[in-house]
């Protein structure tokens, strides 16, 4: 049998010649290996995060270039390699991978099914569309270079004598059924998994160069498809992916696999690394279960985002809850197994633009050159706050300190007073009173963030996002929200596992754990926390499911929840219910607003314009 490989890429959009070297780099890899084919993600060329750049001309243009640079360079290595890159001719453009063997391109395949889930891909790129031969030809490198549907090779169909003229029918190896030629299936994108189940004609190659973002458990799916489908039809299948945080939500795991004939290899998912190869020869790569997938997602996701941004650290207002020492540990996590992967010279080197870090000798001291807490209190925040943030802080590694902002608050509500015409008291100012502290936090962490050339991060989850239990301008602020796609129960149960029993635990996060999550926006006589204000998370999250997600009427997510629980009132049940749908409407504009956040499971809060809601809602009785 011969050597078949994929390769895993963390690429940067548009940076031609960085994502050329990762690429030569794998075919270098590959050969070492013994390789006779290699498949790369879809769109490894260029990226898969150009979004509206793949509708320019000058990046089709460029992405033509930067092929005809790799082209050569795999002249006399017997290894045909599979490329995805977006290819425009005739005024059309395409999603599209070319087949490159000893220096020449042999053909190349165009994407027939547009993704539609994550992102619309036909605002970007057409679809082949049958045509009755299949194929057209284009003047490419000085060559006539067919391309194309190309998704099955069959033999003896003439076609297949674009791949005897390059001579590379030697690349599949003749099974035992047929000694002419390989059957092989080649897809670009992510199959639909229950649909890739179905059973094929004839295959004994099937192919994915695949972008799919990460999303909690669906490595397992789609690992559970490639394992089955091998297995029942006697073949071998190949998935590459792309890896790491393109600047985009979306974060890649860089999962690659090879399934023969039921039999698995993996490689390592999240990895830190520029590139990856895998092959049928390597050993099997220990998996990541779902409970620690979000805590290796978000850290890579926050890695490639800190160096691709070419920012110095990051900045965070640490309040000692449940919320921002998550974003902390998330970052000190990022240090560690990134530390850990690359081992300090390659660390370094990665982040050579942040000279202070040469003299660090442990991930403990990179973390307080790259990550800044503040705790900014006022007169109601509590002591226990100020000690859970000081000693998380500490026992991470991170730089710490505290700044006294009641004296702004206090200057604020005397500014404004006068000119409202009224005192400002609780009883008949609750909210404004609220946000004004929230608000007042905000310019000194920018000021420190900006200071240091760093990006501050903001420390909103998806659950509060949801309802708008924010203050826009206040606690929203930030340019980055790294759990603003996870809910608040999610976070809450993360954090507890952390405290003990992940790799790399954090026994400072118990004194967060004990806590009630709340603003400590109030006075502390008035006992606030955010359930009372809001309703338990877990109703919360279950809400958004039932309404947002499954489109259910307010009346059946009442009823559901009764169903449910025999403890839950029918009172209780709708007050919930009423107050989550409000509050969701009402605050679609803050959404909108929200530092981008990454995408960690299918259920995170929508964005776009197509899922408008009115601003106001009248409540189904």
């Amino acid at each position: 049998m011969n050597q078949y490989s994929v390769a895993t890429l963390n690429q940067t959009p548009l940076d031609w010649s960085g994502n050329r070297q990762r690429i030569l780099g794998a075919i270098q890899e590959a050969k070492k290996l013994g390789s006779s084919l290699l498949v790369l993600p879809e769109l490894a060329l260029s990226g898969a995060g150009c979004q509206n750049h793949f509708r320019r001309a000058d990046v089709l243009r460029q992405a033509l270039d930067s092929l005809e640079k790799i082209v050569p360079e795999t002249t006399g290595l017997n290894l045909l390699v599979n490329v995805g890159f977006p290819f425009g001719i005739n005024g059309k453009r395409y999603n599209a991978a070319a087949w490159i063997y000893n220096g020449r391109i042999a053909f190349i395949h165009c994407k027939k099914r547009l993704e539609k889930r994550y992102y619309d891909e036909e605002l970007w790129f057409d679809p082949w569309v049958k045509k009755p031969d299949w194929t057209s030809f284009c003047e490419l490198f000085g060559e006539k270079i067919p391309y194309g549907d190309f998704s099955k090779f069959h033999y003896p169909d003439t076609w297949t004598l674009f791949l005897d003229r390059l001579g590379v029918n030697d690349v599949f190896y003749p099974p035992e059924n047929d000694s002419k030629f390989v059957y092989v299936h080649q897809e670009i994108g992510e199959p639909d998994w229950e649909e890739f189940q179905h059973p094929v004609e004839q295959v004994d190659l099937r192919i994915i160069s695949s972008a799919s973002p990460f999303a909690l458990d669906k490595h397992g799916r789609r690992e559970i498809s490639l394992q089955l489908f091998s297995e029942q039809n006697s073949c071998v299948c190949l998935y590459a992916n792309l890896l790491g945080c393109e600047g985009t939500p979306f974060i890649y795991d860089g999962a690659t696999q090879i399934a023969d004939h039921g039999e698995t290899v993996q490689s390592q998912r999240f990895s830190y690394r520029e590139y990856e190869v895998l092959s049928c020869r390597r050993a099997v790569t220990p998996p990541i279960f779902i409970a620690d997938e979000f805590d290796r997602a978000v850290p890579l996701a926050l890695f490639d985002y800190l160096r691709k941004s070419r920012s110095c650290g990051y900045v965070l207002s640490l309040s000692g809850g449940a919320d921002s020492a998550a974003v902390a540990v998330l970052v000190a996590s990022m240090v560690r197994y990134a530390w850990s992967e690359l081992q300090p010279q390659e660390f370094f080197k990665r982040l050579d633009f942040i000279p202070e870090l040469d003299e660090c000798r442990t991930p403990e001291e990179a973390t307080a050159k790259l990550l800044t807490c503040v705790y900014q209190r006022t007169q109601n925040n509590s002591d226990t706050t100020r000690n859970a943030a000081k000693n998380l802080a500490e026992s991470l590694g991170a730089a710490f300190h505290e700044i006294d902002i009641e004296p702004l608050v206090t200057e604020y509500k005397n500014l404004i007073a006068p000119i409202y015409g009224k005192p400002l008291t609780w009883e008949a100012n609750d909210t404004p009173l609220q946000n004004i502290q929230a608000r007042a936090r905000v310019p000194a962490i920018w000021l420190l963030a900006n200071l240091k050339n760093a990006l501050l991060l903001n420390a909103g989850n998806r659950s509060e996002a949801a309802v708008g239990y924010t203050t826009m301008d206040g606690d929203t602020c930030g340019a980055l929200a790294p759990i603003g796609g996870i809910d608040k129960v999610s976070i809450r149960r993360w954090l507890r596992w952390k405290e003990t029993g992940s790799e790399f635990p954090v026994p400072g996060l118990r004194a967060v754990n004990e806590q009630e999550p709340t603003a400590e926006l109030r006075p502390p006589s008035c006992v606030q926390t955010d359930e009372n204000d809001l309703m338990p998370y877990p109703i919360l999250w279950r809400l958004e499911q039932l309404i947002i997600r499954d489109g259910l009427s307010l009346k059946d997510a009442a009823k559901w929840l009764l169903e449910t629980d025999a403890e839950f009132t029918e009172n209780g049940v709708q007050c919930w219910v009423e107050r989550f749908y409000r509050l969701w409407t009402r605050n679609q504009w803050k959404r909108k607003r929200y530092a981008m956040s990454f995408h960690v499971d299918d259920e995170t809060v929508p964005q776009s314009d197509s899922d408008n809601y009115p601003n106001f809602c009248m409540i189904e009785s």
